[in-house]
């Protein structure tokens, strides 16, 4: 479910940036989506792995990072797509903002039951 929901999310948040941005923008459609998947696939797995090593704030610097990288780096796979390094970065926040929600999320669920 983590996966599922991290990647509804982070869709969201890259289309809305690319549709709002003049520094973001991926061409095909579609990398958003693929880029987004990566990200949650990621995400998912470091959530299980990294976050219980590191705890959340290193774990959302560590992973905002990440993220930042890799959006400013798939747009260079892709020709026609155009990613600043201020555009990732605006991403990256909106993403991380996001990640650590997750996180109070998924702690809270975790200690409900």
């Amino acid at each position: 479910m983590n996966g599922l929901l991290k990647f509804i999310l982070y869709s969201a948040i890259l289309y809305t940036v690319d549709f709002l941005s003049a520094e973001f923008h991926y061409e095909p459609r579609w990398l958003p989506a693929l880029v987004a998947l990566f990200l949650a696939v990621v995400g998912h797995f470091a959530d299980r792995w990294v976050l219980p090593w590191t705890g959340d704030p290193l774990a959302v610097l560590l992973g905002g990072g990440f993220m930042v990288f890799t959006l400013w780096g798939a747009a260079h796979l892709f020709p026609g797509s155009e990613v600043t390094p201020d555009g990732a970065l605006l991403a990256g926040v909106l993403l991380g903002i996001t990640e650590y929600g997750l996180h109070r999320l998924m702690r809270g669920a975790s200690s409900s039951k």
